[in-house]
C-alpha cells in the first residue's frame, strides 16, 4: 500500500530560523528520506517553492479565475511531500512519526486512491469505481506503470548548465528511456540486497507475484513470494529486475553494464565488492582512456565494466 505524506509548515517559522538551524533541519529531513530508502519504503520525495509563487485556478460559471497564492486561508501551507510504500496504515504512521520537521508543522498521512484498491470510505469507493471504468488497458505494463511515473520525476531529471535545480523533459522532448531489465531467475531479492551493499543501490519499487492483480500466464507458476517486478537506482540510473520463471538459470551473456564511479577510491571499493563471489575478467588498472578501468562478473553472472571517466 502506498501512502502520501504531506508536509505542512508555517513559512514565518521557517523564515525565522538562522541559516545554521535551517541547514540542520534540512539535513535531518534528508536523513529521514535516506533511511526510508535503505529500508525499501521510499518511492519519491519533492519539496515545493514558497506559497508566494503559487497560483490558484478556479472555474466559476464558465469563467476561468486565477488568483495568486494558495486557496486555503491558513497559517500552515503544503511545503512538500513524500510517497512511501508501507504494509498498512500503522507502519506508515510509524515511519511518519520519525519526520524531523513535524515539530515545526505537521505531516498528513493519506493512502493513495488506486483503481485496484478497496477504500474504506463510501465516497472513495464510488470514485475508485469510476476510475476503474476509465482506466486505460495497459496489458503487461499494468504492474510497472506506477514505477515509471515516479522515475519520470527522478531518473529523468538532469541538472541545468548553471548547476541549478534539475530540469525535467517536457512532453515530446526527450522523455523516452532505455532501461536495463535484469532477470535473476529466482535470486532477485538476494541480488537487490547485494547491490545495496556493494553499490549503494536504492530499491524504489518491489512487487511480488502474490501482489499481482492478475494470475500468471498459463504454464508459469513461480512461488508467490518471488519478485515479479522491482525497480532500483544506482547513482542517477534506474534499473529493473525480476525473478521471472524462477528456474535458477539466469543468463546475461553478451551484455555488460558500465559503472562510472566519480573517483578512483570509489572505483576500487565498488570493483572489490562486485568481485566478492564473482570473477575478475580484467583487473582494475590504468589504461589510455581511464585512470581506473576493469571488468568483473558478479556472483549472479552480471558483467560490469567499471571505469572512471577522464
Amino acid at each position: 500500500m502506498r501512502y502520501l505524506c504531506l508536509v505542512y509548515h508555517e513559512e514565518e517559522k521557517l523564515a525565522a530560523l538562522s541559516q545554521d538551524q535551517l541547514d540542520a533541519l534540512v539535513s535531518a529531513c534528508s536523513g529521514w528520506i535516506e533511511d526510508l530508502g535503505k529500508s525499501g519504503h521510499h518511492v519519491f520525495s519533492a519539496g515545493l517553492q514558497s506559497t508566494r509563487t503559487a497560483m490558484t485556478v478556479r472555474q466559476r460559471n464558465g469563467r476561468l479565475l486565477l488568483t495568486g497564492g494558495p486557496f486555503a486561508e491558513t497559517k500552515e501551507f503544503l511545503g512538500g511531500f513524500t510517497l512511501i510504500d508501507a504494509r498498512d496504515l500503522n507502519e506508515a504512521l510509524q515511519l511518519a512519526s520519525k519526520f524531523p520537521a513535524a515539530r515545526l508543522g505537521s505531516l498528513e498521512v493519506r493512502p493513495l486512491l488506486e483503481a485496484d484498491g478497496e477504500p474504506s470510505e463510501a465516497l472513495d469507493r464510488r470514485i475508485a469505481t469510476a476510475v476503474r471504468k476509465n482506466v486505460v488497458d495497459l496489458g503487461e505494463c499494468r504492474t510497472t506503470v506506477w514505477c515509471e511515473q515516479q522515475q519520470r520525476g527522478r531518473a529523468q531529471s538532469r541538472p541545468t548548465p548553471s548547476g541549478g535545480p534539475p530540469r525535467y523533459p517536457q512532453r515530446g522532448e526527450d522523455a523516452m528511456q532505455v532501461l536495463p531489465y535484469l532477470n535473476f531467475d529466482g535470486r532477485c531479492e538476494e541480488a537487490l540486497e547485494f547491490y545495496r551493499g556493494a553499490l549503494g543501490a536504492e530499491v524504489t519499487a518491489l512487487m511480488r507475484y502474490s501482489d499481482s492483480p492478475e494470475p500468471c500466464p498459463s504454464g508459469m507458476a513461480p512461488p508467490s513470494n518471488k519478485v515479479m517486478h522491482a525497480s532500483f537506482r544506482i547513482g542517477s540510473s534506474t534499473l529493473m529486475a525480476s525473478d521471472c520463471h524462477c528456474k535458477g538459470q539466469p543468463n546475461f551473456q553478451g551484455i555488460s553494464l558500465a559503472l562510472t564511479p566519480p573517483d578512483g577510491a570509489r572505483a576500487e571499493r565498488m570493483f572489490a565488492a562486485l568481485a566478492d563471489g564473482g570473477t575478475v575478467q580484467q583487473p582494475l588498472g590504468k589504461t589510455f582512456f581511464s585512470s581506473h578501468f576493469g571488468v568483473v562478473t558478479d556472483r549472479f553472472g552480471v558483467c560490469w565494466m567499471v571505469y572512471v571517466a577522464p
